[in-house]
């Protein structure tokens, strides 16, 4: 389009135009637009209104490129804050440790969700070099690694470790480049996955040295073919020594003993049909020298969907040790028991022969030296009565012979208690309760409850000499002033409870040494029954027997002989 103007040496106007620049999106040029020579010196009258149309054309255009720059902006600052928001709560989200890096390996920026994962506080390393921070074995592997990946743009991987404050911690680094000479490295914390790799390879070394040491091994059957597939170090236990590759393969017929075969199968289809939620037998298996091993086995099924199982795996142990030692124990116990039966009988003869020896002494104190000192007691009355008391040795020899008459009285009674035979178990108690208190100032409460009208001689004897013994044993040992008696009787049981509030003591350092409860232990296992101590020192003594009604025959004694050996030492 030409113009003409008017005044050739008027310039007609000149109007600025925009562009935008191809290399550079987003920024505008500028490029003037100038009229035509032809037009310079012309004169034309349109000139004005062509001047204000053109410029209310270019405002226009410029005023919608603005507006759509604008909105433009806008849109991008939106879609940066919605990206730096994603980015900033991807960030926290990450429990990795970020570094930006310049390729000499200085610390520029980082990101840390935790700054108690950093070695260092941000002061501490931001503007200084890998080689200013990191130990320095450590250090010159990070430096390598960031130099790789700057020259050769290929990501690099380095797993180390830190000496932390709360011990040793191992780390990964993934480290690329970034923009310019930049690298951007991502440390993620492998502590608990070291950890556990470490657990796994020595469970993993106990594991194989507890199988080769036990005889352990995996067994899988499949029930359809019959056909057993062997771990190598069970066939190697077997006798196999030949067979080292996995998956051989056996029929149970080949392995089993014969004679356990039945049960073993038996055992496997209840847990095939669900009726036992695991297979587990011990069994013996033959092996290939013809020699019997045990065998303790243990199995699951696995069910397809159909519900029928096809498959049982479990492991073999060698259990043959044990049940060898297991038979050895069960002859032990036979000798033990018969050598413990023969003890009691033993025992129970001793204790009957001394009875028989104390009653036959007690008879010849009582009848025969009693009488002669009532005779010499009598002639020296009548001395003293001749000679009257002006004889002062009369009067001394009287008393002493008094004296000597009522101590042999009384150790005839100890030796034997006339009184058991004569009134029975609960009035002799009572009566030694109140003999007690008469030579010994012992204040004894004896409580009994409803008891049978008759006891056996030697349960009556057994309970009398208990009570006689824990009695002595407050007075010489305990330092109490008192004691307490409980005598009672069940339908099928009586028991006898004898306590004090004294000094007490240790029952295991005793066990051994104190004659008078190895003398109760032995009298209550003769009548079948069982005698408990408790003590404490400082606290007192509570001694407790239980013994049935009716004497034990031999078989119950031989049945429940480690009860009463063990409640005996207890």
């Amino acid at each position: 389009m030409r113009i003409r103007h008017r005044h050739a040496t008027t310039p007609g106007p000149r109007v600025r135009r925009i562009r935008m620049d191809r290399q550079r999106p987003g920024v505008y040029a500028d490029w003037q637009f100038r009229p035509h020579a032809e037009s310079v010196g012309r004169e034309d009258t349109t000139m004005p209104k062509m001047t204000f149309a053109l410029t209310l054309a270019v405002l226009a255009v410029f005023s919608a490129l603005i507006t759509a720059l604008l909105l433009e902006v806008r849109k991008r600052r939106a879609a940066e804050r919605r990206s730096e928001t994603r980015n900033g709560a991807i960030l926290r989200a990450m429990p990795d440790l970020m570094f930006v890096m310049s390729r000499d390996g200085v610390y520029l920026d980082y990101h840390a969700r935790d700054h108690r994962d950093l070695f260092v506080p941000p002061e501490q390393f931001l503007g200084k070099t890998i080689y200013d921070v990191m130990p320095p074995d450590l250090a010159e592997i990070l430096g390598a690694a960031v130099a790789s990946v700057h020259a050769g743009d290929e990501p690099k991987v380095v797993e180390y470790s830190l000496q932390m404050p709360d011990g040793e911690r191992f780390f990964e680094t993934r480290m690329v480049a970034g923009d310019g000479d930049q690298v951007l490295s991502i440390v993620r914390e492998t502590t608990d996955q070291k950890r556990a790799e470490r657990r796994l390879r020595v469970n993993e070394a106990r594991y194989a040295l507890a199988t080769a040491a036990a005889g352990v091994g995996v067994w899988e059957w499949a029930v359809e073919t019959d056909e057993l597939v062997i771990d190598p170090e069970v066939l190697r236990l077997l006798g196999y020594q030949h067979t080292t590759s996995p998956g051989a393969t056996f029929n149970w017929t080949q392995i089993v003993h014969p004679h356990d075969q039945e049960q073993t199968k038996a055992a496997a289809r209840d847990c095939l049909n669900g009726r036992s939620p695991r297979f587990d037998v011990e069994h013996r298996v033959l092996r290939k020298d013809g020699s019997i091993l045990w065998f303790h086995t243990c199995g699951t099924a696995t069910r397809p969907k159909d519900g029928a199982g096809q498959r049982m795996i479990g492991t073999f142990a060698d259990v043959t040790d044990r049940r060898r030692a297991e038979e050895s124990l069960r002859a032990s116990e036979a000798t033990l028991r018969s050598s413990y039966q023969e003890i009691q009988d033993l025992a129970g003869r001793l204790i009957a022969g001394q009875e028989m020896e104390r009653k036959r002494l007690a008879r010849e104190l009582h009848d025969d030296l009693s009488q002669k000192l009532a005779l010499l007691s009598i002639e020296v009355d009548l001395m003293r009565q001749a000679v009257g008391d002006s004889v002062p040795a009369a009067v001394g020899i009287s008393e002493r012979v008094t004296n000597i008459s009522n101590d042999v009285h009384s150790l005839s009674h100890r030796l034997h208690p006339f009184k058991l035979e004569a009134l029975g178990l609960v009035e002799a108690i009572r009566a030694l309760c109140a003999d007690m208190s008469k030579q010994y100032g012992l204040d004894v409460e004896f409580v009994t409850d409803a008891m049978p009208a008759r006891l056996a001689p030697d349960l009556s004897l057994c309970l009398f000499r208990i009570a006689q013994e824990g009695l002595h044993n407050v007075v010489k040992h305990s330092g109490a002033t008192g004691a307490w008696l409980h005598l009672s009787a069940s339908a099928t049981e009586i028991s006898l409870q004898i306590a004090d509030c004294g000094n007490g003591f240790v029952p295991a350092d005793h066990v051994r040494t104190g004659l008078g409860l190895i003398s109760m232990r032995e009298r209550i296992n003769f009548v079948g029954g069982r005698l408990a101590i408790r003590s404490l020192p400082g606290f007192g003594t509570r001694i407790g027997v239980r013994a049935p009604l009716t004497m034990p025959v031999a078989e119950d004694v031989e049945s429940e002989w480690p009860e009463r050996l063990s409640a005996g030492s207890a």
